[in-house]
């Protein structure tokens, strides 16, 4: 937030963000707040409850979406508090589990967990900084109390 209010994935590449880059490479985000993690390095970015996923060694030579766990919001503002911010990855959208890529999850999309990390619930970061663990029917109402029509996210 030291940037005039605005997130890494709101800001250009070339003012030390990630805008151009989060589209294609979900972990951009991650990697340009690199220096923020200290003595804790890449490992804190797989959440230990993810067992398919290891974590990088750095980040730079083995930093991908492979080696992170959480999606990432395109759209979230510190305007809007209880926007997500960022998240486990392992959503589902009427049922079907969601790919990597980019997400437009709406408010009249029904979503939810499924069993892969945290059995059918899961940890949202939200705007303000708070983190909330949801449930299915919590994320959803999370999704309707989050101030926005759409949340795009960047899944790894």
């Amino acid at each position: 937030m030291d940037s005039k209010g605005k997130f890494p994935m709101q800001i250009s590449i070339t003012n030390g963000g990630a805008m151009e880059l989060i589209e294609t490479n979900a972990f951009a985000v991650f990697q340009v707040m690199s220096n923020e993690f200290g003595n804790y390095e890449a490992k804190v970015l797989v959440c230990p409850a993810d067992t398919s996923r290891s974590p990088a060694k750095n980040f730079t030579t083995d930093f991908s979406r492979s080696t992170i766990s959480y999606f990432v919001s395109l759209d979230a503002s510190s305007s809007i508090p209880q926007m997500f911010l960022s998240g486990d990855r392992n959503l589902t959208t009427n049922g079907i589990p969601v790919r990597e890529g980019i997400l437009p999850l709406t408010t009249n999309q029904i979503a939810g967990w499924t069993q892969e990390i945290h059995k059918s619930q899961g940890n949202v970061t939200m705007a303000d900084g708070s983190v909330q663990g949801f449930s299915n029917r919590g994320l959803n109402a999370g999704l309707q109390n989050s101030g926005a029509v759409q949340n795009r996210l960047a899944i790894p």
